[in-house]
């Protein structure tokens, strides 16, 4: 991430590797794997240098806050080596970014003396983590696969009717559209590291219907899903409504009956009480029933 950081800020990877003291050849191979991994070209190419795509605008937007992040992490490992305490991390899966602000917000709101980490993990690995107490709270997608382990207790936070993401000229667009007729569109499956939970949601819902959608291809967050959308690439199920989307796409009701999905807090006895008041204050707003504070789930 810092190497398509650099060669954005430098405009080109020559000034760039310079900068970073590697070899211009090492600094594209980088460059390199990061568009395959997401999919897609994050630069233009020209005689005069390397100006981002939209993709790439997306990409380099989150890397810079990821790599942010890993600095903030870094500092707080050293505060922790030194006996400062580093706050309680709680953890967030992919797709959730817009939960996990609106959850963080009502925190500082209900306790602002109360230090937050925010940690990026796939939905079981922090539901073992919570059981562990290697991390205080998650917010995860709530699909039967991920059943919350013992001393680990769930709730949910918000609820939301299924949506697919499409460009606005896209010929289904204009009207809340059924799975046959999405099956035979291009489908961006979120990719399986991750994000299992979420793909496996999508893969369910059509095969309830006796469909098998046509995949064409995997896609890493949801801001790439939606840049992907917006370039013709296919279409997607992952992206939450209301979440930031680029101009061109819309939000499409599916008009067959599916289960709503729905996004879990889930909290265990180490838990900082102040943490999980602001998770139940927030799935009040969001009119969610909250469980009761003595335990279960819903």
């Amino acid at each position: 991430m810092r190497y398509v950081l650099a060669v954005a800020e430098a405009g080109g990877v020559r000034t760039a590797a310079a900068a970073l003291f590697v070899s211009p050849q090492t600094l594209s191979e980088h460059v390199r794997r990061a568009e395959n991994d997401v999919g897609g070209a994050l630069f233009h190419r020209t005689t005069t240098g390397m100006t981002p795509t939209a993709l790439g605008e997306v990409y380099i937007s989150h890397a810079s806050q990821a790599v942010a992040a890993f600095d903030a992490a870094e500092r707080a490992l050293r505060a922790a080596a030194s006996g400062t305490p580093a706050g309680v991390r709680i953890a967030w899966a992919y797709g959730l970014a817009g939960v996990l602000r609106r959850l963080l917000a009502a925190l500082v709101a209900d306790a602002p003396e109360r230090p937050v980490r925010a940690v990026p993990m796939d939905c079981a690995g922090q539901l073992s983590a919570v059981a562990r107490g290697d991390i205080g709270a998650g917010v995860f997608h709530r699909v039967p696969a991920n059943r919350p382990p013992a001393r680990v207790r769930a709730f949910t936070l918000e609820v939301t009717e299924a949506h697919v993401l499409l460009p606005e000229d896209h010929r289904l667009a204009a009207s809340p559209v059924k799975l046959t007729e999405l099956a035979g569109e291009p489908l961006l499956l979120p990719a399986d590291s991750g994000s299992g939970c979420l793909r496996g949601w999508e893969l369910a819902a059509f095969a309830s219907h006796g469909l098998t959608p046509k995949v064409r291809g995997e896609v890493h967050g949801i801001d790439v899903a939606a840049a992907r959308v917006a370039a013709g690439d296919g279409y997607a199920m992952c992206v939450p409504p209301g979440h930031p989307v680029p101009a061109g796409v819309r939000f499409v009701p599916i008009a067959d009956a599916l289960p709503p999905q729905r996004v879990g807090f889930a909290f265990g006895e180490a838990t900082p009480p102040q943490v999980v008041a602001a998770a139940r204050g927030l799935a009040r707003r969001r009119a969610v029933r909250p469980a009761p504070p003595g335990g279960g789930t819903h």
